[in-house]
């Protein structure tokens, strides 16, 4: 039988899964459609207060600022109270003892809870992408399900190892976006 090369023992608490919630929606386009629309709604309340103070009141002026506030409110929602409720109502499934261990060709996950277990094994080639930041590695078997491995739970020769496998293995599927030891960023470059 054959022996890992890095175990990482961890349960998906609350940091670890809001890390995940936010790192999986700034990924790609909704990155950019979250910052224009903060950049749009700043700029439509800045200009109706500036034509509030210049010209005074006006009911229509007034609902388009409704809008633009509850549209800031929508936003804030969705990155800091919906996170919280989603991990409330699957916090048994998330809070369970899981073991991922690292192969040369595949990554297992176990998982022993007292109402869900149960042992996944995956092979490098089948993951649908591969991401690193400065202390995780995020890699997604499918758009939305991936593999979190949190780099403090595992030494700096198992995160070099699995990187070189990953990049062998998944190729431009695999992206870094953490700082060389050098200090310089490689953001959204293969290593």
């Amino acid at each position: 039988m054959e022996t890992p090369f890095g175990v990482s023992n961890y349960e998906i608490d609350y940091p670890l899964f809001l890390k995940f919630f936010r790192f999986h929606n700034q990924r790609g386009l909704r990155r950019y459609v979250f910052i224009l629309a903060y950049i749009l709604i700043a700029v439509g309340i800045l200009s109706g207060s500036i034509y509030f103070l210049t010209v005074g009141f006006n009911e229509s002026m007034l609902r388009l600022m409704g809008i633009l506030i509850l549209g800031l409110l929508l936003l804030l929602y969705l990155n800091w109270v919906y996170p919280r409720i989603l991990y409330k109502y699957a916090r048994n499934m998330y809070e369970v003892p899981l073991t991922l261990q690292l192969f040369t060709d595949y990554v297992q996950l176990d998982a022993k809870g007292a109402k869900y277990s149960g042992k996944s094994e995956t092979k490098y080639e089948a993951l649908d992408s591969a991401f690193e930041t400065d202390d995780m590695f995020f890699m997604y078997l499918t758009k939305r399900q991936a593999y979190l491995l949190a780099k403090d739970t595992i030494s700096p020769e198992v995160a070099m190892r699995l990187r070189s496998i990953l990049q062998a293995k998944l190729g431009a599927k695999y992206k870094c976006l953490s700082r060389d030891f050098s200090g310089k960023n490689r953001k959204r470059q293969n290593i």
